[in-house]
């Protein structure tokens, strides 16, 4: 009797073993362990240490990333080319740069909350061809990411429409022109009584086909817009790993400092590396593709998050140290050891392009 319950008991533990072991090789699929395979490598002799802000993969398969302070910077397999347009006042130059995304005739670069330049493809870079002036707004605008899609202009940031009063902030963080640059509708409104710093966070849109896809950094969360009625379609929580470290809703809030450069930059350090954030979003091959910063226990800097573009239902969940740049094509840009102004070992300019494993 004694034998047969010990070999029950052995029996019983080796089905748990196989148990442990399908969820760790589900798990393990789930968490993307080797979930990119690496194409080729795209190295310059050339040393970064500022943040990546917005980056965007051309028809051509370039990569065109603006980096903080030094603006945008065209980068191939032969050559990184800084001279895509300088800064300044003239038609070819940039007063500033808010974001840019794809045009049907190059490049779209929203130089001011009421100005947008088309630059072309010429040579190995691009020209100034046209300016396009937008609507303007009497209050604060503050544009974070852009699209171009289905003859309109798809602006998402955070906008004031009124003056602030006792304090009273009508707020709007997405709006639409058509493609002569006349105001059509403002979206994802909210009023607000606190006084805070959300001019600092960084939205995002996306073009999913036949919607348009809004995204804030601080939740993950999408609010699905139609193109065709330009009306909330859905506002929708993603599913969370457990490697994601929310932000407090105080996060932004406002502060007074006596040392403002120096006080602002180590907020921002902390605000951007402390917590899980949105630091990447597109759309590609009817899947929306995020990347969050992730914390212990996760072993990686980063993770890839793959939704499927119409049910929102996770597809995949890839660890990574590399930075995500760009899609398109079903190929993953990435900079390599992570963002150069928060990563050391990411100083050296290297650009991997990877596909996902089958």
């Amino acid at each position: 009797m004694r034998h047969q319950v010990s070999w029950a008991g052995k029996m019983k533990n080796r089905y748990i073993l196989l148990i442990i072991a399908l969820v760790s090789l589900l798990s393990g699929r789930m968490m993307g362990q080797g979930g990119f395979h690496c194409l080729e490598t795209w190295e310059h002799k050339f040393l970064l240490a500022e943040r990546i802000g917005d980056s965007v993969v051309t028809p051509d398969g370039e990569l065109l990333s603006s980096f903080f302070k030094l603006g945008p910077v065209l980068i191939s397999r032969q050559r990184l080319n800084r001279r895509i347009c300088c800064r300044g006042q003239g038609p070819d130059e940039l007063e500033n740069l808010y974001a840019y995304c794809l045009h049907p005739e190059g490049l779209a670069f929203v130089e001011l909350p009421h100005r947008i330049k088309i630059f072309r493809r010429e040579n190995t870079g691009y020209g100034w061809k046209r300016t396009i002036g937008l609507e303007k707004s009497r209050f604060l605008s503050f544009i974070s990411s852009a699209v171009y899609s289905d003859h309109k202009w798809f602006l998402a940031g955070y906008f004031l429409e009124n003056f602030p009063m006792k304090p009273l902030y009508k707020e709007v963080f997405l709006k639409i022109y058509d493609e002569r640059g006349k105001f059509i509708k403002g979206l994802i409104r909210n009023t607000s009584r606190k006084v805070h710093q959300h001019t600092l966070m960084d939205y995002y849109v996306v073009d999913g086909n036949k919607n348009i896809l809004f995204l804030t950094e601080n939740r993950l969360h999408v609010t699905v817009i139609s193109k065709g009625t330009l009306e909330i379609q859905a506002r929708l929580n993603l599913e969370t790993p457990s490697c994601y470290r929310p932000m407090p809703e105080d996060f932004y809030s406002a502060k007074q400092y006596r040392n403002l450069y120096v006080e602002m930059e180590r907020d921002m350090d902390r605000w951007k590396t402390a917590y899980s954030r949105i630091i990447f979003a597109a759309y590609d091959h009817d899947r929306l593709v995020l990347q969050i910063r992730v914390f212990p226990p996760a072993k990686k800097k980063f993770m890839a998050l793959l939704f499927n573009g119409y049910t929102f239902r996770p597809e995949g969940r890839i660890l990574t140290n590399d930075r995500l740049m760009g899609v398109r094509g079903g190929k993953y840009y990435f900079y390599a050891n992570g963002d150069p102004y928060y990563e050391e070992e990411a100083d050296r300019c290297r650009i991997r392009i990877c596909r996902l494993e089958k």
